[in-house]
């Protein structure tokens, strides 16, 4: 996911917030329960975060976040493979073993 900052249709005064910190709060809002705060910051912070609860954008940028670090993490697992067997084989390729 690039950084990008789009304008927040939910947040009051036309916040402009990165797709990626609007996936995580999104994600963060689907946490909140039914509990109650104690604490004034913990009041305030769920007052902000339930109206990320039900935001399709941030739904959306949810799921582009995830198809996101999922390549990521291919790409870092092939990575690893690769240093792996070129450190097990000398960085020869098989043709070069045979």
């Amino acid at each position: 996911m690039k950084f990008k900052l789009i304008k927040c249709p939910r947040q009051p005064g036309n916040l402009r917030i990165s797709k990626k910190a609007c996936a995580l709060r999104y994600r963060e809002a689907q946490k909140i329960g039914g509990e109650i705060p104690v604490r004034e910051f913990d009041v305030v912070r769920k007052i902000g975060l339930e109206t990320c609860k039900t935001c399709p954008v941030g739904r959306d940028n949810a799921v582009e976040l995830q198809i996101s670090n999922r390549k990521d993490e291919a790409a870092l697992t092939s990575a690893c493979i690769n240093r792996a067997l070129k450190e097990n084989t000398g960085g020869k390729t098989d043709h070069e073993r045979q």
